[in-house]
């Protein structure tokens, strides 16, 4: 068995050497280059295309696209919009540990590898104290706070929120002891930020 895996990587090995030797155009540089344009493309498409074409529930007012270039934390965004402009956002109705609480770096990752250099679409709900846009803010269909919430990476953030689902995630998240409901005692960020 041993032999089988040795003789698969070295015939692996192999092919792309030929590849690389033959075939000069599939080597580093230009898969990214094509790679890069490729996205750049489907990049226009999308922020091109109707929100009908997208999906229904995108349908509603204070609506726009962007491209997210940061991720602060786990539930803040940095987000290139359509029109080229750098807006801040802070994830409507939820509100994920602080990064030097517990879960708050591994909230910022999972956020991180859902969104980072995705396209968003993004439902403005207000502006915060701070001039961040809070937003209901969807990734390939995905509503984002739902989504940290229903993984146990984000506390619905009550004393705000107006999205009637999240309560119900959070409780399924909590008995199954997912991410930071796993922890004995978990403290919510707003009382973490009192403290600290």
């Amino acid at each position: 068995m041993k032999v089988t895996l040795i003789k698969k990587r070295v015939l692996f090995l192999t092919a792309s050497i030929l590849l690389f030797i033959f075939f000069p155009a599939f080597s580093g540089d230009n898969v990214l280059q094509a790679e890069h344009a490729a996205n750049h493309h489907a990049e226009k498409d999308y922020l091109n295309s109707s929100p009908q074409s997208i999906s229904p529930c995108y349908e509603k007012p204070n609506q726009f696209y962007g491209k997210v270039e940061r991720v602060i934390d786990g539930d803040t965004l940095r987000v290139r919009t359509d029109s080229d402009k750098e807006v801040t956002i802070r994830l409507a109705n939820i509100d994920a540990p602080e990064k030097n609480q517990p879960f708050g770096l591994k909230a910022r990752r999972v956020l991180l590898n859902l969104a980072f250099n995705k396209l968003v679409v993004i439902q403005a709900q207000a502006v915060d104290r701070y001039g961040r846009t809070v937003a209901i803010v969807c990734v390939n269909g995905i509503n984002i706070s739902g989504f940290m919430v229903s993984n146990g990476l984000a506390w619905v953030y009550t004393r705000y929120s107006r999205d009637s689902s999240l309560p119900g995630k959070e409780k399924m998240a909590r008995d199954k002891k997912q991410g930071l409901w796993s922890l004995l005692d978990p403290v919510p960020p707003w009382e973490w930020r009192k403290i600290k």
